[in-house]
């Protein structure tokens, strides 16, 4: 009796069926791994990505205010996102001051009372408060104005040795030549604040604008010193802007509605 077609068919198929079968089976594994190494590389390329733009945003002061959201807005942003009190990790009373966060409207600071752990110049009635943090000079400025304040401005002599008697370790101060990090030379110094430069307490030789390796470098001179800060002596140095040292915090009281008076002697 002869076989049927179909029935000699069969057996053949089905073995050509697990043979494609397995196929499958070997080499799911190996496509799955693959998409997972390119979702590795994807996330290591947009991390250098990001490094690369925060680089580049370090090379002026004005453009580290978008610059620095790769290097430290997260440092400036978690700052302004605590309030007044947040400054230098001293806890909070954002409650009485109100929060308040970069860009927003200002607090009306009327009393040092109002700022944790802030201290009073008896000379011209100004808030002045330490953070320790090591940020650059962008993040610190930032962090000060978050908080309704401003980074350092010194006077007179006076209140360059009330800030040296409050930190005396290098800290920013809040002057700055305004150049990008790559352009050579010094330029005129100016107060954060746009208050009259009438008066500093530069060492000797200082500024210079020395060369320095650029923060995405590991060599070359290729960028240059163009903010300030009081050194450990209370002197006056400049340093490259993208540094990370600690800071020093001061608020202009502003008088309430209604309040007599000023909130103490004018620069």
């Amino acid at each position: 009796m002869r076989a049927h077609p179909f029935a000699l068919f069969a057996p053949l198929a089905l073995l050509l069926s697990l043979f494609w079968l397995a196929g499958l089976g070997c080499s799911s594994p190996q496509d799955n791994a693959l998409f997972a190494n390119d979702g590795l590389t994807s996330a290591a390329s947009a991390s250098a990505g990001g490094a690369a733009a925060a680089a580049a945003g370090t090379d002026s002061i004005s453009g580290a205010r978008s610059g620095t959201a790769g290097i430290n807005a997260g440092e400036a942003g978690s700052q302004a996102g605590s309030g007044i009190g947040g400054i230098g990790g001293t806890g909070g009373t954002a409650t009485t001051a109100g929060s308040s966060s970069a860009g927003g409207p200002a607090q009306r600071i009327e009393s040092c009372d109002m700022l944790d752990a802030a201290v009073t110049n008896e000379q011209n009635g100004h808030c002045y408060r330490v953070n320790s943090e090591k940020l650059t000079f962008a993040a610190a400025r930032d962090a000060c104005q978050a908080a309704a304040g401003h980074l350092v401005t010194l006077g007179d002599e006076a209140e360059d040795g009330f800030a040296h008697e409050l930190l005396d370790a290098a800290h920013w101060i809040g002057a700055s030549d305004g150049r990008a990090d790559r352009m050579q030379g010094t330029g005129p110094y100016s107060w954060v604040n746009g208050e009259p430069w009438d008066y500093s307490n530069w060492e000797s030789g200082q500024p210079n604008a020395v060369g320095t390796n650029c923060a995405d470098e590991t060599s070359g001179a290729h960028c240059y010193e163009h903010c300030s800060f009081q050194t450990a002596d209370g002197a006056w140095n400049d340093r490259a802007c993208f540094h990370t040292i600690a800071s020093l915090c001061e608020w202009d009281l502003t008088p309430g509605p209604g309040s007599a008076g000023g909130a103490g002697p004018g620069r």
